[in-house]
């Protein structure tokens, strides 16, 4: 009689344990697109003054050489929700990804200051789908009742990225130069790339099941005329928009290219010390944004804790603009705080979701983002 050896039965218990926690899987591994998206974005704090340097940049190219990712991103978000309403979402983030990854390495390499700009909006265009996706992707896997947690997960992880395009990328462009770490973010995304082309799957199998034996119209998306024409016309999809582009000032603002520099100024800290301050603003967010979601899943509202969390915020930004001589603990605990309180707009998202039938829900939070990004790409 054959006894079943320990690979036979390891085997059943793992595939027992991905089919349990396959919705974690897959929308976290979602989330990475979303990580290395932020991080780009926000390298620009660690990666200034070098590139200044080597490319004789004044203040304000310098500005519109961050602000191209997010030209970018604003220009294709209109159309990424109608495509992710109507292709395979593993594709999309596969595809994009890929140029994002692409993109980033052109950027390493660039000898000039216009091959930058291009593979800075290239690259930001790819990510108009990285949050809209995952977003996406939590909504079949996760039941309403959760959805203010994992999108909040989702959003964290965006936080992870910019967090590491602070204080530890700002290391290594000290130390080997602005290049190196580029390149060693390139590196980053083939593994991330690898590793989501082998976890993530657009819709559970048991849904999958049950669209091809009821193929219905109503299972059909929509003309795309009429889902842009609704999303435009959905008033609490504007509502989110505009509380996320609010909350979202300060964090772009200090997060992204002008807070070290401030502090430098301001608060006459060294860029390192400038860069681990701004850091916190993302840490704050990690912390944050599991909290809120979690909170306002428990609550049964989104309403409460996204007031409660502007309103701190908006004391905390109050009390940084009108101090100039904190000290660098102090303005620790402030950015820390402030990455913490706006960390409640990553409740904008579900919010939208829960009121939007399931073929809209992709267009109806580009146009959100849309907003947001446009907020943004002014302020930088």
């Amino acid at each position: 009689m054959n006894q079943p050896t320990a690979q036979n039965m390891a085997q059943p218990d793992l595939q027992s344990f991905y089919k349990t926690y396959q919705h974690w899987i897959v929308c976290l591994s979602a989330s990475l697109f979303f990580m290395y998206e932020f991080a780009q974005l926000m390298m620009f704090n660690s990666l200034g003054s070098a590139i200044t340097s080597e490319f004789g940049l004044s203040a304000s190219q310098l500005g519109n050489l961050s602000s191209q990712s997010l030209y970018g991103n604003v220009l294709l978000l209109p159309f990424a929700g109608i495509i992710l309403d109507r292709f395979s979402t593993r594709q999309v983030i596969l595809i994009n990804m890929s140029l994002c990854v692409l993109f980033t390495y052109i950027f390493s390499v660039s000898e000039n200051y216009t091959l930058a700009c291009i593979s800075r909006f290239m690259s930001g265009a790819t990510g108009a789908f990285c949050l809209l996706s995952a977003n996406l992707l939590a909504s079949r896997w996760f039941p309403s009742r959760q959805l203010g947690m994992i999108t909040g997960l989702i959003v964290m992880s965006a936080f992870i990225g910019a967090y590491f395009a602070q204080t530890p990328l700002n290391y290594i462009v000290e130390n080997y130069g602005w290049r190196a770490g580029v390149v060693i973010t390139f590196y980053i995304g083939l593994v991330l790339t690898l590793w989501m082309s082998l976890t993530i799957q657009d819709t559970p199998e048991e849904n999958n099941q049950t669209s091809s034996s009821n193929n219905s119209l109503d299972d059909q998306p929509l003309p795309i005329l009429e889902s842009v024409k609704q999303a435009l016309l959905s008033k609490h999809t504007w509502l989110c928009g505009v509380y996320t582009s609010l909350t979202n000032i300060f964090i772009v603002v200090l997060g992204s290219t002008w807070g070290s520099p401030y502090l430098q100024k301001v608060h006459s800290l060294t860029p390192i010390d400038a860069t681990s301050v701004t850091g916190l603003i993302f840490i704050g967010g990690i912390v944050g944004f599991p909290i809120f979601g979690i909170l306002s899943d428990k609550l049964n509202s989104r309403k409460i804790p996204m007031i409660v969390g502007a309103l701190a915020s908006l004391t905390l930004a109050i009390v940084l603009a009108l101090s100039s001589d904190l000290s660098i603990t102090t303005l620790k605990i402030l950015f820390f705080c402030m990455g913490f309180t706006t960390s409640s707009q990553g409740l904008s998202y579900p919010s939208i979701m829960e009121s939007t039938s399931p073929k809209l829900i992709a267009t109806c939070s580009s146009i959100a983002s849309v907003m947001i990004r446009r907020m943004k790409s002014q302020r930088l």
